[in-house]
């Protein structure tokens, strides 16, 4: 038996109410985690190829001076901090690497719990006519996960709207964000409309597509 027959008897055992309670519950456990997972691999891949494509012109201190910061991440405590000081020094710059430092120290500073910190990174990003239009984007939808749970609903809402217009290459996660605000807000109906819509698409990644269809099994039924 699959693992999604699995969850469809388990949901088949109990009542529509207790259905929706769970559905619920799903989504405030893992909705934000997973959605920041998918967003940690777009960053790690983008990153990697922005910064390829600048290596060839950026000056060797440039480069050495980053990859240092990066390596700090990854030690104790005092490492981190010192590391991200590092990277928003660099962020300060006009350097290439300005925007990846930024990124970087952003979601450093996530995880150390410090929401406030990032979310100021993640908007001075999105805010600059400086950054490319797709990293503006991104660093949207990267300030609106880490806000996702605790944030103004509405205010949130309207950030994703423009992402979530079609052609925009961010639409399936901020339709996923939009899902996950309607659920917060307890309008099943929308949630399941927006993951429905999600699954349906073809053009919506697999990984995304697959969580869009797991997730509608766990509403309760119409």
């Amino acid at each position: 038996m699959g693992r999604s027959d699995r969850v469809a008897d388990i949901f088949d055992e109990v009542d529509e109410e207790l259905r929706q309670e769970r559905a619920a519950r799903l989504w405030r456990q893992y909705g934000s985690w997973l959605i920041a997972a998918a967003l940690a691999v777009v960053i790690a891949v983008g990153g990697y190829r922005y910064w390829q494509y600048y290596q060839a012109n950026e000056r060797a201190a440039a480069a050495a001076e980053y990859a240092a910061a990066l390596a700090g991440l990854g030690g104790e405590k005092a490492d981190q901090e010192a590391a991200v000081a590092a990277l928003e020094a660099i962020a300060a710059g006009d350097g290439s690497y300005a925007i990846l430092a930024q990124l970087r120290a952003a979601a450093a500073k996530l995880q150390n719990d410090d929401t406030a910190g990032a979310l100021a990174l993640y908007d001075a990003i999105a805010e600059s006519s400086a950054s490319p239009p797709e990293l503006r984007d991104l660093a949207v939808l990267l300030a609106v996960s880490a806000d996702l749970d605790t944030g103004d609903r509405a205010d949130l809402t309207a950030r994703l709207a423009p992402l979530a217009a079609a052609g925009n290459p961010w639409r399936p996660m901020a339709v996923e964000m939009q899902a996950a605000l309607a659920l917060r807000a307890g309008d099943i109906a929308r949630a399941r409309a927006l993951l429905t819509e999600l699954s349906d698409d073809a053009a919506t990644p697999a990984r995304l597509r697959a969580r869009a269809t797991e997730l509608l099994r766990a509403f309760p039924q119409k």
